[in-house]
């Protein structure tokens, strides 16, 4: 099995400066904004503020029994953010082993 390259879209500099000077960020982020389509200040700024969709997200399929399903993983495990990098591995294992019930 081969590995594939990876991509990564070009960056102009001046759309790299012009993001991270108006918007305060470093360069990294400002690239990665940029790279991602959001070379605009005011998109940018829109999307690092996480707006709310425009849409009702508990619409999407059957979205109020997973957010059940979550919140019931966190009161037993505790939410994930708390643990140490090794724990994201372990905590997808537990709420896939939630999931499967």
């Amino acid at each position: 099995m081969g590995t594939l390259p990876w991509t990564i879209a070009p960056c102009p500099p001046a759309e790299l400066r012009r993001l991270r000077d108006e918007l305060g960020v470093s360069a990294t982020l400002a690239a990665v904004l940029v790279r991602r389509g959001y070379d605009d200040p005011d998109e940018a700024r829109t999307f690092l503020e996480g707006a709310l969709p425009g849409h009702d997200p508990l619409a999407l399929g059957d979205m109020a029994g997973a957010v059940a399903l979550i919140r019931a993983a966190v009161l037993e495990f505790g939410p994930t953010e708390t643990l140490p990098p090794v724990g994201a591995i372990s905590s997808r294992f537990r709420l896939a082993r939630i999931f499967r019930r």
